[in-house]
């Protein structure tokens, strides 16, 4: 496979997005897999099977009122805290992923139309902030809610979790295709030279 530049007029070198991946790696084992108070595992020392919102596919509107009953004042704080974790989260998500498109991106020489994949990881990135604020607003607010609130909480969540897979299938398909189309062309490169 061909070398990128080391360098190139955007600023971004290989190393730069191996250090955002290491950094995106350590704030994903903190945030999904450590016992501190911002992880999603804090919510299930205090409600015992408690499962927040954001990280449910789908779950019926009602199910926002249900489950800030069942935490009570303690979960609903817990909950509070992971928020602000998971507001640093999607953003490092986000930055690896529009980070590993625009290598991929630079590397098949791709402009135009094309190069504006890129972006697409930013979609499930808004939709995670605007669940983030509507699940504030939710906290903030309990026990008033509107139904039409935990309606659109709801929709937004099922949203980010579909154009998130779509954002890391366009990941894995422009990867793979730079892999393939790498070796390729250094194959050609190599038989040319000979």
């Amino acid at each position: 496979m061909p070398a990128l530049p080391a360098r190139s007029d955007d600023g971004l070198t290989p190393r730069l997005f191996a250090l955002v991946l290491v950094v995106y790696l350590v704030g994903y084992g903190l945030f999904f897999h450590a016992k501190l108070p911002f992880s999603l595992s804090a919510l299930g020392k205090v409600v015992p099977g408690a499962v927040p919102l954001d990280v449910r596919f789908h779950y019926p509107p009602a199910e926002v009122d249900t489950l800030l009953t069942t935490l009570g004042v303690e979960g609903r704080r817990a909950y509070e805290r992971i928020l602000v974790a998971d507001t640093l989260y999607p953003v490092l998500f986000a930055l690896v992923q529009v980070l590993a498109l625009r290598l991929s991106a630079r590397a098949l020489r791709w402009s135009g139309v094309w190069r504006a994949l890129v972006w697409v990881p930013v979609v499930p990135l808004l939709l995670d902030l605007l669940e983030n604020t509507l699940l504030w607003q939710a906290l903030l607010s309990f026990p008033t809610r509107t139904s039409g609130g935990s309606v659109l909480l709801s929709g937004v969540t099922t949203a980010k979790h579909v154009t998130s897979l779509l954002a890391l299938m366009t990941c894995g398909v422009v990867a793979a295709v730079a892999v393939v189309w790498g070796s390729r062309s250094a194959r050609l490169s190599s038989t040319l030279e000979s």
